[in-house]
């Protein structure tokens, strides 16, 4: 019974689209109720550092190992 059920399944494709900007702010316009900022939020420094920081650290060890 297992093995009908697994024959049955059905792969779906994935589908990547991109929406244009006119879109966006439709959806968002439709969400929020006001527009789209035009440019995104800043990060706090401290949150950036410690992005930073961690970025480097990942890129050094990955950057050893393949030596």
């Amino acid at each position: 019974m297992d093995a009908k059920q697994d024959s049955k399944k059905i792969v779906w494709p994935i589908l990547f689209t991109t929406l244009s900007r006119k879109e966006k702010e439709e959806d968002f316009m439709a969400m929020k109720g006001c527009k789209l900022p035009q440019r995104p939020n800043k990060r706090a420094k401290m949150i950036q550092r410690t992005v930073l920081v961690k970025i480097a650290v990942i890129l050094t060890t990955t950057s050893n190992g393949q030596t």
